[in-house]
């Protein structure tokens, strides 16, 4: 990332010292997506605004559209639901307005989002339901499967079990079908076995891990199989295996320490300790909870309290 961080920053530079207002608009929103992906959301907050402002003053409709998805995605990442809406909204109006049927879909997905991690299902499900239409009428057969996912995830939410069941198989039928992603299909199955735990079938949640974790490591995804491992020591956990959850904890710890994947770690470092917590492992608990904040601080995260 910061690789690319310098490249647009050069980009921005040159582009500001020639007056090429596009390209600027253009490295202005990369940079914001940088800072978002590295937890800076205030600096990608202005980096995406003063995109915006340019792509309205040269007319150029799909990147103010984009920086307003972008916006809206951000402040709902920051809890601040009033803006996300607006600047959701906002996409979707000018995107019905101009035919951008793929921003269409993105703006009732960003909505259906917002709606379910404010607790409107009615919303939601509605919101959903037309960015999988509008996916549909575009021939953008693969990308239905998110909002499908994303339809099923809302009604795991909300305990309508049999509705989110049925959903997510649609969608990794529509990965399957359509030669999605395997990463995808794995990451599917993960949210099915999740979906299954809740409804209190440790069988199918653990095969549908299983066959993830199958698959993840035919194409070797040492990123998705160490997140099958997280998936399958919170299973036990949750089931009552206490002591079983423990080698995969470490498991995945140790793949993602190999492969560099900090957010991983440091997810499964704090489920370590809660764990260790449970055991009334007060030190050990303490250490684990210490290494986590360190990992957490690499990445821009806030520090977890004791």
């Amino acid at each position: 990332l910061e690789t690319a961080k310098d490249y647009f920053t050069q980009s921005l530079n040159l582009s500001r010292k020639i007056g090429h207002r596009k390209v600027e608009c253009a490295a202005l929103g990369n940079l914001g997506n940088i800072h978002e992906q590295q937890f800076d959301y205030r600096k990608a907050e202005g980096y995406y605004l003063e995109s915006l402002q340019i792509a309205r003053e040269v007319q150029n409709t799909k990147y103010a559209v984009n920086c307003l998805l972008h916006l809206g995605t951000l402040f709902r990442k920051l809890k601040d639901y009033d803006k996300s809406k607006k600047y959701s909204e906002e996409a979707l109006e000018i995107s019905s307005s101009s035919g951008l049927h793929i921003s269409i879909a993105s703006s009732h997905n960003n909505l259906g989002t917002l709606y379910r991690e404010t607790g409107d299902l009615e919303k939601s499900v509605d919101n959903f339901r037309k960015s999988i239409d509008a996916k549909k009428s575009s021939k953008l057969s693969v990308s239905v499967a998110g909002s499908q996912r994303n339809l099923a995830l809302t009604y795991h939410e909300f305990e309508e079990y049999d509705n989110a069941i049925k959903l997510i198989k649609e969608s990794i039928f529509t990965l399957q079908e359509f030669g999605g992603h395997s990463s995808s299909v794995c990451s599917h199955l993960r949210s099915l076995a999740r979906i299954y735990g809740d409804q209190g079938d440790y069988t199918k949640a653990r095969k549908a891990l299983l066959e993830s974790m199958e698959i993840s490591a035919s194409i070797d995804d040492k990123q998705s199989e160490a997140l099958c491992y997280h998936e399958l020591g919170f299973l036990e956990w949750k089931f009552g295996n206490y002591g079983d959850e423990e080698e995969y904890y470490l498991r995945c710890l140790e793949i993602n320490r190999e492969g560099g994947f900090l957010l991983g770690e440091a997810d499964v470092l704090r489920d370590m300790s809660k764990n260790a917590r449970r055991n009334n492992l007060l030190g050990k608990s303490a250490e684990l909870l210490e290494k986590c904040n360190e990992v957490r601080a690499k990445i821009g995260l806030n520090q977890i309290e004791k």
